[in-house]
């Protein structure tokens, strides 16, 4: 949101926006510390959760939770537990 051309604010610019959602109250469902890794929930029409990881790295990305790789630039889908 910084800048619509990659690289151009080096700087954990990142964490000014999770600062103001904390501040907003905002609750993100998945959240990844890696700032190189993009994060969103899709919900099926049947109620299933599934994370969506999008990697913005030149670099393989291990993700600790869920235990995911990420390859350079990839993607993965990976399907949450029911919460109760």
């Amino acid at each position: 949101m910084a800048a619509a051309t990659p690289l151009v604010h080096p700087e954990p610019t990142y964490r000014i926006y999770d600062a103001l959602a904390r501040l907003a109250g905002v609750r993100r469902p998945v959240t990844v510390p890696d700032p190189r890794v993009s994060a969103d929930v899709l919900v099926h029409a049947d109620g299933r959760r599934f994370a969506v990881l999008v990697s913005q790295a030149d670099t393989e990305l291990a993700i600790a939770h869920p235990d995911v790789t990420l390859p350079p630039y990839g993607a993965r889908v990976v399907e949450l537990p029911e919460t109760e």
